[in-house]
């Protein structure tokens, strides 16, 4: 066994690239963190997979191919491209 534990990190590296100013991305940072995942769910017998960065910044859990993605269609694929509440947060291309 594995634990998977993908969105704990509130770490965002760098606002380079995003569209809403940095109080508005730490609100949705905030917002859609899963809070405390990592400590509710320690352990010293399974690896875990904790994942650095926060889901806004990059969602490592979602698929890489958007098409394969069913939240990509909100703009909500392995690159935030929009808010929760659909928003603009970045423009998303090719090569970013």
């Amino acid at each position: 066994m594995i634990l998977h534990i993908p969105h704990s990190s509130t770490y965002f590296p760098d606002f380079d690239g995003f569209i809403l100013d940095k109080s508005e991305i730490i609100r949705e940072v905030n917002l859609l963190t899963d809070w405390f995942t990592s400590e509710l769910f320690p352990s010293a017998i399974y690896p875990s997979v904790i994942l650095p960065v926060s889901r806004i910044y990059c969602d490592m859990g979602r698929f890489e191919n958007d098409a394969e993605e069913p939240m990509a269609k909100l703009g909500m694929g392995v690159l935030y491209a929009k808010t929760d509440r659909g928003a603009e947060l970045r423009n998303v291309t090719d090569t970013f």
